[in-house]
């Protein structure tokens, strides 16, 4: 009964994403989306910069655990973008904003941050499996406009790792730092193929909404 447990993963009530509207572009039990019904505001924009992820602090400090995993979830998002075809849309992480801002082109921001983060126990995932002792890491954030903060995209995930331990076969799933920096990847890949589906979606489309491009593509 433990293991069953252990293996479910629930999202967390969002505290970063606001609870209205609805989920309504994708809603599991692990990962919630909603979209804007505004098909302009759901087109790919000239520029997407990729603000610095925060993490949620029970007590309002970071440590170096927390540190790290924000740089790699940041990073985890910019190569999960680069992948897509963007046509002429920068794409920046480093850069400053203000050295790409004009009237024709419309920007937008990806915030993120990290509002749970549990390394979980290395022995119980490596020595005894069954769900047991696996990372657990929660994510929120949204796309917004960056002129007028309107939101395009909010998003709130729940990942949790074992550390693909293969029965004693991967002794760094004894650490909790391994795991979390799976469980990120992971959860970076879900949401910026979440996004990406959305710009594809009204690319095919002009219709923001998920279900017509189920439709379009049968």
């Amino acid at each position: 009964m433990f293991g069953i447990f252990g293996c479910a993963t629930q999202t967390l009530p969002p505290a970063f994403v606001s609870e209205t509207p609805s989920f309504n572009f994708h809603n599991a039990p692990a990962v919630k989306m909603r979209a804007t019904p505004t098909a302009a505001l759901l087109r790919r924009p000239g520029v997407l910069y990729i603000l610095p992820v925060k993490y949620h602090s029970p007590n309002g400090k970071q440590n170096k655990l927390s540190k790290e995993m924000t740089s790699f979830f940041r990073d985890y998002l910019y190569w999960g973008l680069v992948e897509e075809a963007f046509h002429n849309m920068l794409l920046l992480k480093e850069d400053s904003l203000e050295n790409y801002q004009d009237q024709e082109t419309r920007i937008v921001v990806l915030e993120a941050k990290i509002t749970r983060m549990k390394k979980g126990s290395g022995f119980l995932r490596y020595f005894i499996g069954f769900g047991l002792g696996q990372s657990d890491i929660q994510v929120e954030g949204s796309l917004r406009d960056y002129k007028t903060r309107e939101e395009i995209l909010s998003f709130v995930m729940r990942y949790q790792h074992s550390g693909n331990a293969y029965q004693g076969l991967n002794p760094r799933a004894l650490s909790g730092r391994y795991c979390l920096r799976m469980s990120i990847e992971q959860v970076s890949i879900t949401i910026t193929d979440l996004i990406k589906d959305g710009w594809n979606n009204i690319d095919k489309t002009g219709i923001p909404d998920p279900g017509i491009l189920i439709a379009f593509e049968r």
